[in-house]
């Protein structure tokens, strides 16, 4: 048998669990709208973290939940076959074979779904799936063009001027709103022929987003008792949590490098 190169991690290869690792943190991003939307929001000093903290309680609640039923629902003897290599059952064997057939480019958790609930029930549970990401895009899309317009009124953006302009009749930053989803378009595009290419990017990204939100976490830390705090706060764990934050982000961002 191939040994397993490199360290191991309570019998993980290292380089395997930090993979794992990115996985775990791409799922649990965009919690930081609440901080973007912020100057649209009533008593922004504790609304707007509140929604933080919820946000990533309602998604680890919810992600569990989702897992937990994708795990429940993997049926391996209508996919795999016995160990002296012969189908588990003819009629499972040939279902496996036409769920792959009609949806091969899905993925694996479409292939999940159909082999749990059937193909009619797996497409239901595929258009509830795309509805979500959907509204995730939106969301995507109204934080960022709410960082356009901050950056561009600070004039830190190209063509400030122009980015920061409100629309007089929808009271919203139409020309950010727009940029920031034609930006998103030309990032997906690698996409349409290169899937390696776009998993890269998106793994950058997931990287770069967690380098920003640790980014004030660790001035906090560094300035100790003479950070100012506001009205809402962790109190005396605010400096473990912020330690315990700090070590993850760097293990995690660390697995953006490692082989595959």
């Amino acid at each position: 048998n191939p040994q397993w190169p490199g360290p191991l991690l309570f019998g993980i290869p290292l380089y395997v669990a930090l993979i794992g690792l990115l996985n775990a943190q791409y799922t649990i991003t965009g919690f930081d709208a609440s901080a973007h939307m912020s100057e649209e929001t009533h008593d922004a000093n504790t609304s707007a973290p509140r929604g933080i903290v919820f946000s990533v309680v309602v998604s680890v609640i919810m992600g569990f939940i989702l897992l937990t039923a994708m795990n429940i629902g993997i049926t391996p003897d209508k996919v795999f076959p016995s160990a002296d290599g012969t189908p588990n059952g003819a009629a499972g064997y040939q279902h496996a074979l036409d769920s792959a057939a009609t949806l091969s480019n899905a993925g694996p958790p479409v292939t999940i779904w159909i082999d749990a609930v059937g193909q009619t029930g797996g497409l239901i549970v595929l258009l509830l799936v795309i509805g979500a990401q959907f509204y995730c895009g939106m969301s995507s899309v109204t934080a960022n063009s709410r960082m356009i317009y901050a950056f561009s009124r600070d004039g830190a953006v190209p063509g400030s001027s122009f980015w920061h302009r409100i629309n007089p009749r929808t009271r919203t930053p139409t020309n950010s709103i727009w940029l920031a989803a034609v930006g998103a378009f030309v990032l997906a595009l690698p996409y349409l022929y290169s899937p390696v290419a776009y998993a890269a990017v998106t793994s950058i990204a997931v990287v770069g987003l967690y380098v920003a939100y640790i980014a004030p976490v660790f001035l906090r830390l560094r300035a100790g008792s003479k950070f100012e705090q506001g009205p809402w706060t962790l109190g005396r764990w605010s400096r473990p949590i912020g330690i315990v934050a700090t070590i993850w982000m760097l293990a995690s961002s660390f697995s953006d490098d490692a082989p595959t």
